[in-house]
């Protein structure tokens, strides 16, 4: 965003939660950064008030927003809160306070008061007489609070989220427009004079409801949810670089909208992550601010898209020699936008959506990347979108896609969507079980234990991370009162409780005869001759199935959607776990013949793409064989499958090919975990091994193979147990010496000079090092997991003083699920409790900076060339996450040291200090601040430099940040434990 000021929203936190959402929303649709402080309220370990004071010296104005909850007072502030410590610290700047008060006539529920704090301790059993005493001072404090705001005149009172929302909006507004500095663009011409307010309705309706299919047995229909109910906020990463990690909480999962304040955003998630359900929230509640308070509310107008339906649109009209010239024309959006308004008849015109589009107040709403039919239509729908963003250069764009779909966007911001962690989960389910229990409180509370205690077992935990496998597992436990723990066999119980959902009428079929008339379809579809099909024509389908079925189907099976004579799987899971379910049912030579050809190699020759590629390693066919794997299992013909791809590769199979054969073999044993799998062909343990010989991780032999497919094969090599990690050879010694530590940025002519260097680098001095051994990977979570499991993790003479107790890992099991990526989210006391247990050490700052630069003084640890994705786990890699250990091999340093530049920050001895301050040093006890090293996948590239150091807070675990090991020489007998 070009230009843009920064807003700090400041306030309590727990009982203004969706105020501040409100304000939130107010600021992105206004074109404002975000800065704000969390969890104030809600976590013990409040941040320090130092990192407070420098949020709101990074903004351009402050948002103050008061209720009737006082807030936490920091030691040494006296009574005041850190609330009005904020806006102070913004008066004393000079920087506007725009304040916002609930307002006294309004009736605030009482147990979001102060005085409520006095009334729950009495219901709890807990009441301490000193807390009238705090409460007392609260609230005259807060009293004190809003007679100051007073004095610089309130900007207004409120009373509901609404009612903030567009009376925040309204004075940023004014703010933006008597600051010219940010204003960075005229404003648009006046659009034209038509009425949105058809359009606006009936997308709201579109977007209003979640369908739970399979819910009520025999009614017929889904059970609809209202959309505010049910959604749970998703989560992803979204913070700016800074010398402090702690501060800029990287690493911490931000919600999703707060990502909208980006221009042009991707967002990228695995199937059944919520993208589109995002989507369509965002969409609905801008609709409902538009339609319910136009006056006030200058939100963003919503276009939503289905990638979709765009693509057979543009399909449709070139066949017919009708609309834009070429393909990848902009002007497609605003000539399909014309096409559905005169199918929904809302009353609009061409012009109306080019004006949309040409102005600052409009966002457009993609969804589905993956669902354009094929490769070259996706590629075509990435040209199209890049050249929109030129032509609308005003216009918002978002954009969801599947990782394994993904064609990277330039000019977009990826965010990439979390799974879900258990607060979430918790609350969908509480949200759930009070959906289905209305009225009835203990009724609510009972299915919400007996459901809790289904999810606690890890193999469905894992399962649960997402919210359409949460929402199918939480819709099979409703109806038989158990939860299975393989994917398959959940999408299995799902769909038949769907088809045995449907109504009974005279002459229909059973429910298992309805499931195999769907999985023929779902093949048919699938394997499409020209591309996979995800919407289908009835007369298609007439051609699939027998005459009059859909008819029948299509009022009231939850399985398939029939919109405007079309008809689509309601999700895209669906018709991927039927045409498993298709081709597990056929022979065992009918399968393999169907997995092991191409796709009319003729046309793919006719439009140039790349070599054949056999249909089971194609991207729209990933899902399929993770579903195959399960469905095959289950009928005892995993094995067969196994062999008769390993037999596929020939004799003499390229090293891409058995790469990317045990890719997907290894990703197909990994979907079979939880069931103990090991395939018996012994030739995909050799495979693997072979390819590790081979060149996966071999700077040179590696070159010619695709990075995608050297992942999977890394991934499969993990997930069968990596032979690389544990060795003794993964020592590397590193000879003594003297060299010159730190980089300047002052003197061109001086050593160590960097154009790029920070304050905390400065000065380079000499520095002697004494002759270590540094490990070649960063600890992985395979062998930290050694350590959880022992009784080392929970041996309090291994910890520093004030770490032992800290719980495992967060994210734990989800970490597990990767044994050969470094292993992240460990504080600094459990990395140095881990190197105590295995007899070894964290390096010191000057070691490692030592083995990164050489005596050479190398700028990165490879060389002095500049950083490519050949060489490092970074931002521009467009990764989005970490990676095995050792799989950028030309990155290494000249001794072989892997992983010191990217993929994940590393923990150091040191207390952090700026070098020419060392009276700076934080010894606090409690929790001094540490340094990292390295890079990390999340940060760009000139954050890769040897020299560049961060720090983070002691007890701070994040998933940006790992740590490696060394020892001193002579070694001794004890190594890293196995």
């Amino acid at each position: 965003m070009a230009n843009a000021p920064t807003v700090f929203i400041s306030s309590t936190h727990e009982d203004l939660k969706i105020y501040r959402q409100a304000a939130r929303d107010a600021a992105v649709a206004s074109r404002f950064l975000l800065e704000r402080m969390e969890d104030f309220v809600a976590s013990s370990q409040h941040p320090p008030l130092a990192a407070c004071m420098a949020r709101v010296g990074a903004a351009d104005v402050v948002v103050v927003i008061v209720g009737h909850r006082y807030g936490w007072v920091p030691d040494g502030a006296g009574t005041k809160s850190i609330t009005r410590l904020e806006c102070e610290e913004a008066v004393r700047q000079g920087k506007e306070v725009l304040a916002f008060l609930a307002d006294p006539s309004f009736d605030w529920p009482v147990q979001l008061k102060e005085s409520y704090r006095v009334t729950e301790a009495i219901d709890k059993g807990s009441f301490d007489p000193n807390l009238v005493n705090e409460v007392q001072r609260n609230i005259a404090g807060l009293a004190d609070f809003k007679a100051w705001l007073n004095s610089f005149g309130i900007r207004a009172t409120f009373t509901n989220p609404d009612d903030l929302r567009g009376k925040v909006a309204s004075a940023l507004r004014d703010w933006r427009d008597s600051h010219p500095e940010f204003t960075d663009a005229p404003p648009p011409p006046p659009l034209a004079q038509s009425d949105p307010t058809v359009y606006l309705k009936y997308l709201r309706e579109q977007t209003a409801w979640i369908d739970i299919r399979g819910l009520q047995v025999g009614a017929g229909k889904a059970y609809r949810f209202p959309i505010e109910d049910l959604y749970i906020p998703l989560t992803t990463q979204d913070a700016p670089p800074s010398r402090d990690l702690s501060l800029d909480r990287q690493g911490a999962a931000v919600e999703l909208e707060e990502a909208l304040s980006h221009h042009r955003l991707l967002i990228t998630g695995d199937p059944g992550s919520g993208k589109t359900t995002f989507l369509r929230h965002v969409a609905h509640v801008w609709c409902r601010g538009l339609l319910d308070a136009p006056s006030h509310a200058p939100l963003l107008f919503p276009i939503f898209i289905r990638i979709s339906d765009l693509a057979e649109h543009i399909r449709n009209c070139q066949s017919k020699a009708g609309g834009p010239s070429t393909q990848t024309e902009p002007s497609w959006l605003p000539h399909f936008l014309t096409a559905q308004n005169e199918e929904f008849t809302w009353g609009l015109n061409e012009a109306f959506f080019r004006e949309k589009l040409n102005s600052d107040s409009c966002i457009v709403l993609l969804d589905g990347l993956v669902e354009a039919p094929s490769q070259r239509e996706r590629d075509t729908i990435v040209r199209l979108l890049e050249s929109a963003i030129q032509t609308y250069g005003n216009c918002r764009f978002v954009v969801s896609t599947r990782p394994m779909a993904f064609t990277r966007l330039h000019g977009f911001q990826d965010a990439q969507i979390e799974p879900l962690e258990p607060p979430a989960i918790k609350k969908f389910v509480e949200h759930w079980c009070r959906r289905l229990f209305p009225g009835d409180a203990a009724g609510a509370s009972r299915h919400f234990d007996e459901f809790s205690e289904a999810l606690h077992r890890v193999e469905i935990r894992r399962m649960a991370r997402t919210p359409l496998t949460l929402t199918a597992q939480a819709v099979v436990h409703w109806n038989e009162h158990r939860l299975p723990e393989q994917r398959a066999d959940l999408y299995e119980s799902i769909l038949l409780w769907l088809a045995q959902a449907r109504e009974t009428r005279p002459g229909r079929v059973s429910a298992e005869r309805c499931l195999e008339f769907l999985q023929t379809m779902a093949l048919a579809m699938q394997k499409h001759p020209r591309w996979r099909l995800v919407e289908v024509s009835k007369g298609w389908v007439s051609d699939v199935l027998p005459l009059g079925f859909v008819e029948q189907e299509e009022v009231d099976n939850g399985i398939i959607v029939s919109e405007d004579g079309d008809i689509h799987f309601w999700h895209l899971t669906f018709q991927e776990y039927l045409a498993a379910r298709a081709i597990g049912s056929q022979p065992d030579a009918a399968q393999h013949e169907l997995l092991l050809e191409s796709n009319e190699p003729e046309w793919r020759a006719q439009y140039e793409l790349l070599p054949v590629n056999y249909r089971l390693y194609q991207p729209e066919w990933r899902e399929v064989m993770l579903f195959l794997a399960g469905v095959l299992m289950y009928r005892g013909k995993a094995d067969g499958l196994f062999s008769a791809v390993l037999d596929h590769l020939g004799e003499e199979p390229s090293l891409a090919e058995q790469a990317r054969c045990v890719g997907l073999l290894g990703a197909m044993v990994h979907a079979l975990s939880s069931l103990g799998y090991k395939p018996a062909d012994s030739r995909y343990r050799e495979f693997l091994d072979l390819v590790l010989g081979l060149g996966v991780f071999d700077a040179k032999k590696a070159v010619p193979i695709d990075f995608q497919t050297r992942l999977e094969a890394a991934e499969a090599l993990g997930q069968t147990g990596d032979p690389r990690l544990g060795r003794e050879e993964n020592w590397i010694t590193i000879e003594g010496g003297g060299f010159l530590m730190g980089a300047q940025s002052k003197d061109p002519k001086q050593p160590n000079y960097d154009s790029d260097a920070y304050y905390d680098e400065a000065p380079v001095r000499e520095v002697g090092i004494q002759t270590f051994q540094m490990a070649k990977y960063p600890v992985t979570v395979a062998e930290f997991e050694r350590f959880v499991e022992s009784d080392g993790y929970f041996d309090e003479r291994w910890w520093t003083a004030g770490g032992f107790g800290t719980d495992a890992p967060e994210g734990w099991e989800e970490q597990a699920a990767h044994p050969n990526w470094p292993v992240t989210r460990v504080n600094w006391y459990q990395a140095s409790a881990y190197c105590a247990w295995a007899k070894v050490r964290l390096p010191t700052e000057a070691e490692w900076e030592w083995a990164a630069r050489g005596s050479g003084g190398r700028m990165y640890p490879w060389g002095d060339e500049k950083p490519d994705v050949t060489r490092a786990n970074y931002n521009e890699g467009e990764v989005g996450h970490a990676t095995p250990v050792g799989l950028y091999p030309a990155g290494g340093t000249p001794e072989g040291i892997q992983d010191m530049a990217g993929n994940v920050y590393e923990w150091l001895a040191d207390v952090y200090a700026p070098y020419g301050n060392p009276s700076e040093k934080d010894d606090s006890e409690s929790n001094p601040m540490r340094v990292v090293r390295g890079g990390c996948w999340y940060f760009r590239a000139r954050y890769l430099r040897a020299a560049v150091r961060y720090r983070d807070e002691a007890d701070h675990g994040s998933n940006t940040v790992g740590f490696r090991c060394v020892r001193d020489v002579p070694p001794n007998s004890a190594t890293i434990q196995s």
